[in-house]
């Protein structure tokens, strides 16, 4: 990335958005801008996001028990993809293939919205996400590392976000999505391959707060300007052109390193 500068900048024994790491969190990179997406720039710096697979259970949280005075401390997760938080993956974890497991892909920014700047009412733009939606809305038992497990409990708690983003008048829909590349958490720089892709919503979380973060969410798709699909950046090093239309279970089966799914190319 030939970003030397920006790394000696940085001070790792604190947060990524501590006071200290300012000139790091809030610098802009050219090559994680896509020039597609106007809304990728001064206000959302990050338009390509890590797979976390196809996992809907919290990978991104923060320990806030750390002793009085010392740094937050990220708790590793744990996902069904090449990428989570606080942890790591290597080629030879992604048993299905290197080829055959998405590693990163495109989405799109928020706009201009609630809980960044207060100016309006999160508008309902496909890049972004609604928080604090009703937990009673997540079925019970959808919550799990890989999707497939229990494919009718998520499909029906992607269904509860979808019509939580499009309910006329929701007050909870912001645009955090994409806002600081730096962050490493859920909606900020990791995506699951979970809702499809180019869905109607851009990404939601379950809980109690409409004035949260993107961290700790349940989905965060991928999405983008072009039409028809999303690139995507395989373990491989390759990039293909999934369709919106592609199969959801052969794109939950794309997140996962070692699914154990068998995939032809004519799947996507």
């Amino acid at each position: 990335m030939e970003q030397t500068p920006l790394l000696n900048a940085t001070n790792f024994n604190w947060g990524p958005t501590a006071p200290f790491n300012s000139t790091t969190y809030n610098s802009l990179i050219a090559s994680l801008l896509c020039p597609s997406d106007t809304n990728a720039g001064p206000r959302q710096s990050n338009s390509y996001a890590s797979s976390y697979g196809a996992t809907t259970a919290d990978v991104s949280s923060w320990n806030d028990n750390a002793p009085s005075g010392s740094p937050a401390q990220p708790l590793p997760g744990q996902s069904s993809g090449m990428f989570t938080y606080g942890n790591s993956y290597g080629i030879r974890d992604a048993t299905d293939g290197t080829s055959n497991t998405i590693a990163y892909a495109e989405w799109l920014t928020g706009n201009q919205g609630k809980n960044y700047d207060q100016v309006t009412v999160g508008q309902k733009y496909r890049g972004n996400i609604v928080l604090g939606v009703a937990a009673g809305g997540r079925v019970a038992g959808s919550q799990v590392l890989n999707a497939a497990t229990n494919p009718n409990a998520v499909r029906q708690s992607i269904d509860a976000c979808r019509t939580a983003f499009l309910t006329p008048g929701a007050t909870n829909i912001h645009n955090f999505k994409g806002w600081r590349w730096s962050h490493g958490a859920t909606g900020f720089a990791m995506f699951n391959t979970v809702q499809p892709p180019n869905d109607t919503f851009g990404g939601c979380r379950f809980d109690s707060d409409p004035l949260g973060w993107p961290d700790n969410g349940y989905v965060y798709g991928a999405a983008s300007a072009h039409p028809g699909g999303v690139n995507c950046a395989m373990g491989d090093g390759s990039v293909k052109f999934i369709k919106s239309t592609v199969n959801l279970q052969s794109w939950w089966a794309l997140g996962t390193r070692a699914g154990g799914e068998v995939l032809s190319a004519d799947a996507f």
